[in-house]
């Protein structure tokens, strides 16, 4: 898959769950991808929050932390 895609709808987070409420306030977004289907993926740093709009053409990017045992995947700018 080439990660590229639509944003379908996003939301900001201020009120997180338990074990991401140290992140909070962070956006998340559900993209529809090029090939079909969907994706949900943080929008991080990588794009700032006035820039993000419904219909935006974005790359999905998933990006590795050593320092975390999780991968998390982040949209760029197509």
């Amino acid at each position: 898959m080439s990660g590229k895609g639509t944003v379908n709808t996003y939301t900001k987070i201020v009120a997180a769950p338990t074990g991401f409420d140290e992140l909070a306030p962070y956006i998340i977004g559900v993209v529809d991808l090029a090939e079909g289907g969907r994706a949900l993926a943080w929008f991080g740093d990588t794009i700032p929050e006035q820039d993000i709009e419904i219909g935006m053409q974005v790359q999905i990017v998933p990006r590795m932390f050593e320092e975390l045992e999780d991968i998390k995947v982040y949209y760029s700018l197509e």
